[in-house]
């Protein structure tokens, strides 16, 4: 299922690829996958989490990643939310 990103996502990935953070965008909301609508005839919307979906964008953050790239990540998003 292909579902599009809102401004926010697509701001928040120009920006962090921008200053190479890598982002990604994971799977919609399960209501919204193949199985629930045509398996299990579950069709109904839940508008705030949708919202939240399209408006989550994923940071590869991981174990063992140095400490001097997390504070790089955390300055990129403190100066994108306008911070210092």
């Amino acid at each position: 299922m292909k579902r599009s990103s809102s401004h926010k996502q697509r701001s928040m990935r120009n920006n962090f690829g921008a200053v190479h953070i890598m982002t990604k965008i994971y799977s919609p909301p399960v209501h919204l996958t193949h199985y629930y609508p045509h398996e299990l005839g579950y069709r109904v919307s839940h508008p705030l989490t949708e919202k939240v979906a399209n408006d989550i964008v994923s940071l590869q953050i991981y174990l063992g990643m140095p400490v001097e790239d997390i504070e790089k990540v955390v300055q990129d998003i403190s100066e994108y939310y306008g911070g210092n």
